[in-house]
């Protein structure tokens, strides 16, 4: 008697067990069971996907279409990069190209990568996905796939590159050698989007590094439109090896419009709103105004995600769209439902996702809070770095893995210094950091805040006093220090450090052995430090060096009626 025994062949696998014949699942139900269905571009489980906005993006799909069709396999980049923040529309573009190119029979293959579906957040589905849907279109190359799983059934468990040779490369083969993916009309395009979502990181890379190397040993005439977040993993492995000379890249950014796009779609939803929506009739004539409209263009930064999260919210079918927009625009208290629960999502996310968030904290609250009334010095990376005594290179070090968001720039001046900048791409993101409500861990109080760096900048100022510069430079450190000190403390909350540090920065200004001269306390004691310090002084009962700094300011103002 046969205790076990396999049978394999063409479509399925039988095993004996006792005496018992039982069949197991054929080669085509593994496949099946090793895709993921809601990876398709049509996949009734993603629910009425992102897609672009009538009439926008046009010279963005324009472009796209046009590599797609005009693309020489034996000459041109097979890889097509598209790149840009979080919520820039990426995954909309790839879905309207995956549509357009579905109904001219020109699409091969998607695969839409998502964070939070277990099917399709991981690379261990996506070659059998690809490979599925060639078998749809291709029976002789449903043929060789089926036969290659009967050969081995655990080819979907092995390496990414050995499953492209068997379910992708071999299969196509026939179809290669006659010539048929050299005709433009050909399926030959394979769409990846959000591979960003691929929770891996590793497995990220292992992806493009699969794909490069097939296309570079192989020769392969596919066409691979890869959508995702400059993040950094992705930007290190795409400007790198071979893949920078086998892809166009496409960075979505002001070069296309992005906000004339935006105003488009905002105008066509409330049209779409005073004519449909339920509530209609109590919308007051002429509302919205031109100038709220050109406001949530401003706030949207460029990134659609901003004005589709705003739109969907105000055509609530069971709200008053007037209401809904005060909500908005912080006119009006939301009752339950919070009109940035998308975009708060994502921004939790993001942050989420970093190791040590505490110096991404300190570099981004030091820029905003400071940013309103400093831009042309609290952009400088090396200028943040200074005060808050980071090494030079530790910002951007910090600031690596949060690309979707923002990005530091750096330029060589006409001396050959290094000018580094931040810049932040969605202003959304400062109003989700300052409010606790909705950033929670990750927020920021901005009046303590404020006190911190007040220190802060208290101790540069006994730093720079300590320099061996020209007076000249050594007045205009100094001045700098003061004014930063004044900005921050009129705006802090009064943290016992911060009354330490004010004792202390007191002292060392006032202290008896500096030069008495009125043109010392006219140059280095802005007045409104002198009230502050006045002020606080009093209130700890500190009337000695509070009478000191009265004297202080009486000296300035004889000085400055003197001259």
């Amino acid at each position: 008697m046969f205790s076990s025994a396999i049978v394999t062949g063409g479509t399925f696998i039988q095993h004996v067990h006792g005496g018992e014949l039982q069949q197991t699942k054929t080669s085509l139900e593994l496949l099946q069971e090793a895709a993921s269905a809601n990876a398709f571009h049509n996949s009734g489980e993603r629910r009425d996907p992102p897609k672009c906005h009538h009439d926008t993006r046009v010279a963005i799909l324009e472009k796209i279409m046009l590599w797609i069709l005009s693309c020489n396999p034996l000459i041109d980049k097979l890889i097509m990069w598209i790149y840009g923040p979080a919520g820039a529309g990426k995954s909309a573009i790839a879905q309207s190209i995956a549509e357009i190119c579905y109904g001219q029979s020109l699409l091969l293959a998607s695969f839409f990568f998502a964070r939070f579906d277990p099917t399709r957040n991981h690379a261990r589905s996506l070659v059998s996905t690809i490979s599925y849907q060639i078998a749809e279109s291709f029976p002789t190359a449903r043929s060789c796939i089926l036969r290659n799983m009967d050969r081995d059934p655990l080819i979907i468990t092995r390496s990414l590159e050995a499953q492209i040779f068997a379910l992708i490369l071999e299969p196509l083969q026939p179809l290669v050698e006659s010539g048929y993916f050299k005709r433009p009309n050909s399926r030959r395009l394979i769409i990846i989007d959000g591979l960003d979502e691929c929770t891996n990181r590793n497995e990220q890379v292992q992806i493009l590094e699969a794909i490069s190397n097939t296309l570079q040993q192989f020769s392969l005439p596919l066409l691979f439109l890869i959508s995702c977040r400059p993040e950094h993993d992705l930007m290190a492995t795409f400007t790198s090896g071979h893949l920078p000379r086998m892809t166009t890249s496409m960075p979505l950014d002001d070069n296309y419009q992005a906000y004339v796009d935006i105003e488009r779609y905002i105008c066509d939803k409330f049209a779409e709103l005073r004519a449909k929506h339920p509530f209609r009739h109590q919308i007051p004539p002429g509302w919205p105004r031109k100038d709220v409209i050109d406001q949530l263009v401003t706030r949207s930064s460029g990134q659609f995600i901003y004005a589709a999260t705003v739109m969907k919210f105000v055509l609530s079918s069971r709200h008053r769209p007037t209401d809904q927009l005060e909500i908005v625009l912080g006119i009006r208290t939301a009752n339950c439902a919070m009109p940035f629960a998308e975009l708060d999502a994502l921004y939790m996310h993001i942050f989420s996702s970093i190791n040590n968030s505490y110096p991404v904290l300190q570099i981004l609250a030091f820029q905003m809070i400071s940013k309103s009334k400093h831009v042309e010095i609290t952009d400088h990376v090396g200028h943040m770095e200074e005060i808050l005594s980071m090494n030079p290179g530790d910002a951007e070090i910090a600031l690596c893995d949060l690309g979707s968001i923002l990005k530091v720039t750096n330029h060589s001046t006409d001396a050959g210094v290094q000018d580094r900048r931040l810049h932040i791409f969605h202003a959304s993101l400062e109003d989700f950091l300052l409010d606790e409500s909705r950033s929670g861990k990750f927020h920021i109080d901005a009046p303590s805040k404020h006190a911190e760096f007040a220190i802060l900048y208290m101790k540069h100022f006994s730093r720079v006093t300590s320099l061996l510069v020209p007076p000249e430079t050594l007045e205009v450190l100094q001045l700098g220090s003061l004014f930063y000190i004044n900005s921050h403390i009129k705006e802090a909350f009064p943290t016992p450090a911060l009354r330490k540090e004010i004792i202390r920065f007191s002292e060392v200004v006032l202290a008896r052995d500096k030069p008495r001269s009125r043109r010392y306390h006219a140059l280095y004691i802005n007045n409104d430090i002198l009230d502050f310090l006045e002020t606080v002084l009093a209130s700890l009962n500190l009337m000695l060096i509070a009478a000191e700094v009265y004297r202080c300011k009486d000296t300035a103002r004889n000085h400055q009626e003197a001259t």
